[in-house]
């Protein structure tokens, strides 16, 4: 695959919520604005449908966050617990860091 090291990147980055919520949308939204124009109805009652309708797949969608990223970097030729292994590391690497620097400050702080 030719985007291999980018999906685990996107699937692993500190972001990597957010834009799981953005790629969602993406999908989303043009489904809601075609719903919204060709239901007929009152607008209100469209808005509130198509706005309803898409917080219950985005809910749902979040439920199976780590799954669908799994998937993903299985598609792109990764075993699985691929993606949570290296969130894993990367939240380790971020926690020693900010624990070196906790102490750092700590002993400073001691002996001066």
């Amino acid at each position: 695959m030719a985007y291999r090291e980018w999906v685990l990147h996107d699937v692993t980055c500190r972001t990597w919520p957010l834009r799981h919520l953005l790629r969602l949308l993406v999908q989303v939204v043009p489904v809601a604005v075609v719903l919204v124009v060709l239901i007929p109805g009152p607008m209100s009652v469209r808005l509130m449908a198509a706005i309803g309708g898409a917080l219950v797949g985005l809910l749902y969608s979040f439920v199976f966050l780590y799954e669908a990223t799994e998937s993903r970097a299985w598609k792109a030729g990764y075993d699985h617990g691929t993606a949570k292994r290296v969130r894993e590391e990367r939240n380790a690497g971020r926690a020693l860091a900010a624990a070196a620097s906790d102490f750092e400050r700590r002993w400073r702080r001691q002996h001066r």
